[in-house]
């Protein structure tokens, strides 16, 4: 026989706030598992949103140089798929190029290392430079070779994916707009959620605009640090630092170890070395505790805490994609759950001092 329930049990049960932990607990493993078993279809989604992003912003930015605001128009929006492309093209150029040209030059570095290795060795117990270029020599490369390939054409299938997402994003989105008018009818309602997903965009055009400004002035220092210590591929190197710097708080850092140790290989006196941290250095202080915080960290009003939560957190889910991923998401959260009241605690926890728009 079914029994209607008793009201006063259910706002009971609701009110129980045990039991509301435990459901919000089950919720969030459940999200992490279906990410996590979703990986190899969700990342390149999400990275096609990023990139349709950034064509939609570019095309706005084009469309205000003609004089038109609002929606850019298919000559604008045609303009910025060209711009992507050659980026996308010029960087597969210079990334090519580089690793060519150190494959190349890597013997020379060999023979910088050969004196301290062979005082290292004394120190450490081993006769000779030859026993260390022994063990190198014994070492089955296929070991790393097999994985590396599977990355490369790992990547190259996700790349495929996110040009495929990303065509069709640009052609569906000039129905999106009606289909949401068709899905939510109610005018008041319908008026928030495009106010919603409005705030939703203007915050990560925002963000990617500054970002990309401050990773510029990075690589940019980094850049003349280089070229004053005379580091071979600068030009790279400063490229490095300006991508890695998406990914907040180590990924400038680990781009500038690269350029430290390739200017400790290269030379046969510690000054460029020094010349190096003492560039990279200054960048970070100036780059990421004083010029970032002002302007990136107004655009997304995240707490500094949160951020390296959710790298932690994304780089888990997702592993470097995630890192690269974690702020727009995190705001994008942020922003949904400050539409509901029962979750508006959630959003103010996320915000840089409590404040929600």
């Amino acid at each position: 026989m079914q029994t209607t329930p008793d009201p006063a049990r259910v706002a009971e049960a609701a009110a129980n706030p045990l039991l509301n932990a435990t459901l919000a607990t089950g919720l969030v493993l459940m999200s992490i598992f279906i990410l996590m078993a979703g990986k190899s279809v969700l990342v390149p989604f999400a990275m096609a949103i990023l990139l349709w992003f950034i064509i939609n912003a570019l095309a706005r930015r084009l469309g205000r140089l003609v004089g038109r605001n609002g929606e850019p128009g298919l000559g604008a929006l045609a303009g910025a798929i060209l711009i992507v492309v050659a980026i996308c093209i010029g960087v597969v150029e210079i990334v090519a190029a580089n690793a060519l040209a150190m494959v190349e030059k890597a013997p020379g570095y060999s023979n910088n290392i050969e004196a301290p290795t062979d005082r290292l060795s004394g120190l450490i117990g081993l006769k000779t430079f030859a026993e260390i270029t022994a063990a190198i020599d014994a070492f089955d490369f296929t070991v790393i070779a097999a994985p590396l390939a599977d990355g490369f054409a790992a990547f190259a299938g996700s790349a495929s994916a996110v040009v495929i997402y990303v065509v069709f994003l640009l052609a569906e989105q000039h129905v999106i707009g009606a289909k949401l008018k068709a899905m939510v009818p109610d005018k008041a309602r319908h008026a928030r959620i495009s106010a919603v997903f409005a705030e939703i965009g203007q915050r990560v055009r925002t963000y990617l605009f500054t970002k990309s400004l401050t990773s510029a002035a990075m690589a940019g220092m980094v850049w003349i640090a280089l070229a004053i210590a005379g580091v071979d591929f600068a030009g790279f190197w400063a490229f490095l630092v300006f991508v890695m710097n998406f990914i907040p708080v180590v990924g400038g850092v680990v781009s500038g170890v690269f350029p430290a140790a390739l200017a400790l290989v290269q030379f046969p006196t510690l000054t460029p070395f020094l010349i190096v941290v003492a560039g990279v250095g200054i960048a970070h202080f100036v780059i990421g505790n004083i010029v970032e915080p002002r302007f990136v960290g107004g655009s997304v009003n995240l707490s500094p805490l949160v951020v390296i939560l959710a790298l932690s957190v994304w780089g888990f889910i997702w592993g470097v994609a995630g890192m690269f991923l974690c702020v727009p998401i995190t705001v994008i959260g942020m922003i949904v759950f400050s539409e509901f009241r029962s979750t508006q605690p959630v959003a103010i926890a996320l915000s840089e001092r409590g404040e929600i728009t």
